[in-house]
This record gives C-alpha cells, structure tokens and sequence, in this order.
C-alpha cells in the first residue's frame, strides 16, 4: 500500500498503483504536493521553495526506486481446489501473508534503506537471500 498525502492508494494491479506514482497513470498523484509514504518511509515533494521542482523530481525518483525495490507478489489462481473447499485461489489474505513474510526477510536480512540494484553484481547478493 502507498499512501500520498492522506490518500491511500490500492486495489488493481502493482503496475497501476507505480504509474500513479510515477506519474504515468491518470490520477494526477504526481502533481500533488503532498507527502509520499511508503512503508514509513516519507519523501517529501513539496514545493516550498524556489528549488522546488528539482527537489520533487528528486523525491519522487526516490520513492519509485523504493517501489520498484519492494517484493511484489499477486494473488495466485487457477490450482487445483482445497480439499472440500472448491477454492482455486488466494484471492483473500494469501498473498498479503506472503508479501508480508517476503518483506520482513529482506528488511531483516538487508535493511529498510536497501534499493534493488543496478549492476549485476549486486543483484547477485538480494538473489541469494534465503
């Protein structure tokens, strides 16, 4: 979940919720002057002073770059039912369980500051998590 300002943004897809953010979708969050929080961490893109506009572009990279370092699972669908269930999906707290369990590994085993990587070598290390 994101939240920008006092907006929560969810539902749809991952891809969606980044667009908003990243200013590519089509609710205007990134003409806001409001805060983004994500995970608790705030990235200020207001426009106070007169190095405003750089400084947003500055935040909102940054936050995009968290995002983009976030461990996103989706709903699963289509296995064979649960037992006496008929159920073919987690389409209830599956996925935010295993969100959640995938999230606290990696802050745990890398930090809240840790962004995915750019180079390979990098990368290798955040692949070998287990």
């Amino acid at each position: 979940m994101v939240m920008v300002g006092r907006q929560l943004v969810a539902g749809g897809s991952m891809r969606r919720i980044q667009e908003c953010v990243s200013g590519t979708g089509k609710t205007g969050i990134s003409n806001t002057t409001s805060d983004i929080w994500l995970l608790g961490a705030c990235y200020k893109i207001s426009q106070d002073n007169s190095s405003g506009d750089a400084a947003a572009a500055n935040a909102l990279a940054a936050s995009n770059h968290d995002f983009a370092s976030r461990i996103l699972i989706t709903y699963r669908k289509g296995f064979d039912a649960i037992e006496d269930s008929k159920l073919t999906s987690d389409g209830s707290w599956g996925c935010m369980l295993r969100i959640s369990q995938m999230q606290a590994l990696l802050f745990h085993r890398l930090g809240r500051s840790w962004r995915k990587p750019l180079d390979k070598v990098q990368f290798a290390t955040f692949m070998d998590i287990k």
